[in-house]
Formats: structure tokens, sequence, C-alpha cells
């Protein structure tokens, strides 16, 4: 399964933006003298707006542990092949405490 990146990710929130404003404003426009409508384009706007920048963040974060995670697994398979065919340990720098 691939990975999304933020900017596909910014891409899809725009296209949801978009048809936030389209769906949202031709229904206000099927609406007329309820000018109290008008808040629901505005809030499809706004959700679809903080739903993107949330995943970003969420994206970024993931993929520095995932990268975090691999270079950790790395090093513990580095280790193994050294003890199997018993050759000196290979250093590793990594920073097992660090978060």
């Amino acid at each position: 399964m691939g990975s999304i990146s933020p900017g596909i990710m910014v891409l899809i929130g725009i296209l949801v933006l978009l048809y936030g404003v389209l769906i949202g404003g031709t229904w206000v426009r099927r609406v007329p003298g309820k000018i109290w409508d008008t808040v629901v384009p505005i809030v499809f706007i706004v959700i679809s707006a903080l739903a993107v920048v949330n995943l970003v963040v969420v994206e970024v974060r993931q993929g520095d542990a995932f990268d975090k995670a691999k270079d950790r697994l790395d090093c513990v398979a580095e280790q193994l092949a050294a003890v199997r065919v018993q050759a000196e340990m290979p250093a590793c720098k990594i920073a097992w405490d660090a978060d």
C-alpha cells in the first residue's frame, strides 16, 4: 500500500473545498430568501481546511516515526547478522532512548 504525500493531501483538500463551495453555493441559490443558509458553504470550507491541515501534520509526524523505526530495525538486523557469523558487533549510531 503506497503512502500519500502531503502535496497530494493538499490537492485532495482543495478539491473537497471546491466541492463544498459548489454544492453549498448551489444549494443556497436554490433556497431564495434564506440568508442563514449561506453558513453551510462556510462550514464546508472551514472543516475541509482543518481536515487537510490535520492530515498533513499527521502524515509528517508518522513519516518521521517510520524513518526512525526503520533505522532501528536496520541496526538490529546488522547486529543479529554479526552474531550469527560470530563477527565483531557493529556500532549503530542510534539514540535508542530519544523519541
